[in-house]
């Protein structure tokens, strides 16, 4: 069975289920002048986001999944788990073989983990329509704890990452820069913003927001409590900025 190479957990599929990481080979990210995807049918009966049309394929999903690879590893552990108030439940439908009244027992950001983490597993079996299901409920229940907590930068970053899982590029950075706008240090926000951009073959702004992480991450990785006491991960996506800001600015990838 094959070990993530990003949190070495063994993986069921080309993405690992604890982190998202892909395990699968890599694939090459836009670069300059790349085209956007070609549109793909409406997934599931769903419709596309208010104004665009869907055009999530097989390769722009894979290189999503990359979004978790340096974000996930505290969130999907538990570390912030305790930081959900008890608010009332969300009232999302069941997820088949899932015990529904013990879901709902979790806050509302245990909620949205689990539903992401189900999103995840789903894309490695190939269910993509039933995935981007699971990635809405973890929208509504990271909704539900933004409405209480509307300083909670963590769920409104990943509020963002799992809107653009969904389809939802608008929503997704609107709720990135909604972060950025109350915190404009804040790392997980500024990368993921910076991964997405990439993703799109918006080189320019990838590169900005890539160099605004590297301006901001020696001071901000001094607030270990904020970042939940991961230097570790900070330092790993410091290196992938420096990647990427070579990469697409020409120079290839640093040694």
């Amino acid at each position: 069975m094959p070990t993530c190479p990003s949190c070495g957990h063994e993986a069921t599929g080309p993405y690992c289920d604890v982190c998202g990481g892909p395990v699968a080979p890599h694939r090459d990210r836009p670069r300059r002048g790349a085209k956007a995807p070609a549109p793909a049918p409406a997934r599931g009966g769903h419709s596309p986001a208010q104004g665009r049309s869907p055009r999530r394929h097989v390769p722009t999903v894979a290189l999503a999944l990359c979004g978790l690879l340096l974000f996930g590893v505290g969130f999907l552990s538990g570390v912030w788990l305790g930081r959900g108030s008890a608010v009332t439940g969300t009232a999302l439908y069941p997820t088949p073989g899932i015990d529904q009244a013990a879901l709902e027992t979790l806050t509302p950001l245990a909620q949205a983990n689990f539903f992401l983490e189900t999103g995840v597993a789903l894309l490695n079996q190939g269910h993509r329509s039933a995935a981007v299901s699971e990635f809405r409920k973890a929208i509504t229940a990271f909704e539900t704890v933004l409405r209480s907590e509307p300083d909670n930068l963590f769920a409104g970053t990943y509020l963002g990452l799992t809107c653009y899982y969904a389809g939802d590029r608008q929503k997704a950075e609107e709720a990135l820069q909604a972060v950025l706008e109350r915190d404009p240090g804040y790392l997980w926000a500024i990368f993921n913003l910076a991964w997405i951009y990439e993703v799109e073959g918006e080189t320019d702004a990838a590169v900005a927001m890539y160099q605004r992480y590297l301006n901001a991450a020696p001071q901000e990785r001094e607030n270990t409590l904020k970042y939940a006491e991961q230097p570790d991960l900070i330092d790993q996506q410091i290196n992938a900025a420096r990647e990427a800001v070579a990469r697409l600015s020409g120079g290839g990838n640093e040694p």
